[in-house]
């Protein structure tokens, strides 16, 4: 036995002893088990040390640098001395906490200790490891590097704004003495806790901070901010005579073919096919819905074969799923840039439902479920009116919900079976898989207009569609400019409540290396 055993547990045992270092096992505060172990009052683990073969006789006493003897346990019988008990054959047995116990044994027993270092115990933190202080003389826990803790429980460590440069616009990274490290700061002109910084004065008392070409409102964490007018693009303060762009048309996808159809045809500016591409693949999955952040410049979609909802960048194309599990037939998607969320609809026959999260993946929940909602596919907003639509193939209607106020109403029953659906200024279009055509109501009333033949070009079943405007609605987030002073290697999406996530790309990559990058969500 070594000088060390012998020390953590009392006097050499008689000749004939040899030591073990079987598995540790846990002994639960619970009755006693069908091997017959008399189980302690709380939780203990205990580490089988120490094994006596065939002993006369042996004196057990407390290890104070390990704790205290927990229990033994023999193969064939053995006598306590103090106090007189019997132990029987393959039973294990508690010894009183403390105490000094001899025992005569006529055969072999273990002798299990609670209590100790590490070393002992094994339990540290996954992220921790058993080193030996040589100060104390004992095993301990120290949690690795990047972490930090007690060692038995171990958290990520904060990585500074130094580091990451995650101050958000009006703040700066300062070290702070008193926190030992770097922190954001507002800077003068700001008031916030620099996670969150707010102008001390706006456009709301000096509307000369806003360019000519832009209005001073209300922005979405609450603060007036300035927003360039309808026709003019910029940050507000500086703004620009916007790019014109052909509009007031719809796009309709069929099979191969993208189908332009106007909103008025008239004249030479009819109803055509404006692409047909003999050969589609998809890769990576089977995209179902797909929705734009003209704001942010994300690409959001939905997809079957992966249950999954995803984002891309599109300008640096950055992809990251946001959502995968819990989702059985994910169908529709559509987001609402300024309030910061993207909704969706599954297909679940069982249980179908609308569901919405922020648009960093963050805080999902269920939207609406219910009678109303079916067999729920494309959905669509109305920016106006504050709510969320939907073309429904089961209630075989279009519905439509406030997003603030969840007022639901139907505005259109008995339709054929609806599929793609889409909003412009002044009414609702749909696909119709029976109808073969693109059928439209009034907005708001749902009165029903004449449906419109689709032209030659295309084939099979007319699915999504898509209203483009002249100008897109007038819409704004913490995103929308330089990124939202998010790194390189980020997607900037908003987080439903003013502010953004910088999330890591999950295809990021160092320049095709094939190198785990150097990226952090923030």
């Amino acid at each position: 036995m070594s000088l060390k055993s012998r020390l953590l547990l009392g006097p050499r045992a008689p000749r004939g002893l040899s030591e073990t270092n079987a598995p540790v096992r846990r002994i639960a505060a619970v009755t006693p088990s069908a091997t017959g172990v008399e189980r302690d009052s709380t939780t203990h683990v205990c580490a089988w040390r120490v094994t006596y073969e065939r002993a006369q006789s042996v004196s057990l006493n407390k290890a104070s640098d390990v704790g205290h003897i927990l229990c033994a346990r023999v193969d064939n019988s053995a006598t306590f001395i103090e106090p007189a008990r019997t132990w029987n054959k393959g039973r294990e047995h508690r010894i009183r906490d403390g105490g000094r116990v001899s025992v005569t044994l006529s055969a072999t027993v273990q002798i299990c200790v609670a209590g100790g270092g590490c070393n002992i115990l094994n339990n540290c933190d996954e992220h921790a490891q058993c080193l030996y202080d040589s100060e104390s003389d004992e095993h301990r826990c120290v949690c690795d590097a990047g972490f930090t803790g007690d060692g038995n429980s171990c958290s990520v460590d904060h990585i500074s704004c130094n580091v990451l440069n995650s101050c958000v616009p009006g703040a700066e990274c300062v070290y702070d003495r008193s926190a030992g490290g770097h922190r954001c700061r507002c800077v003068q002109g700001f008031h916030g806790d620099g996670l969150n910084c707010a102008p001390d004065y706006s456009c709301q008392q000096n509307p000369n901070l806003c360019s000519r070409d832009a209005s001073c409102v209300l922005g979405p964490t609450g603060a007036h901010t300035c927003v360039c007018n309808q026709g003019y693009v910029g940050d507000g303060s500086k703004c620009k005579a916007a790019s014109k762009y052909e509009g007031n048309f719809l796009l309709v996808s069929q099979g191969m073919a993208t189908l332009r159809i106007p909103f008025k045809p008239k004249g030479r500016d009819v109803p055509r096919p404006i692409s047909i591409q003999y050969f589609q693949m998809a890769i990576g999955g089977s995209p179902e819905g797909v929705s734009v952040d003209w704001v942010s410049r994300n690409l959001y979609w939905t997809d079957s074969s992966k249950d999954t909802l995803e984002v891309a960048g599109l300008d640096s194309q950055l992809r990251k799923t946001l959502v995968s599990e819990g989702l059985v037939n994910p169908r529709g998607v559509v987001v609402h840039p300024t309030r910061g969320k993207v909704f969706w609809s599954d297909w679940n026959r069982e249980a179908p439902k609308l569901e919405w999260a922020n648009q960093d993946g963050s805080g999902r929940a269920v939207f609406l479920e219910g009678p109303a909602v079916q067999l729920p596919n494309s959905l669509a907003i109305d920016f106006d009116r504050d709510e969320l639509c939907w073309a429904d193939a089961g209630t075989k209607s279009i519905e439509c919900v406030g997003i603030g106020n969840l007022v639901q109403r139907t505005v259109v029953a008995n339709c054929s079976y609806p599929f793609g659906l889409t909003i412009s200024h002044s009414s609702y279009y749909w696909t119709d898989w029976q109808t073969q055509r693109v059928e439209s109501a009034e907005r708001p009333s749902g009165k029903l207009n004449q449906g419109v033949d689709v032209p030659l070009g295309g084939s099979g079943k007319l699915y999504g569609i898509v209203a483009v405007p002249e100008h897109c609605h007038r819409q704004s987030n913490v995103c929308q400019f330089d990124n939202g002073q998010c790194s390189t290697g980020h997607l900037c999406l908003p987080n439903g409540s003013g502010g953004r996530s910088c999330l890591c790309g999950d295809n990021l990559d160092t320049e095709g290396s094939g190198e785990a990058p150097i990226c952090n969500d923030i």
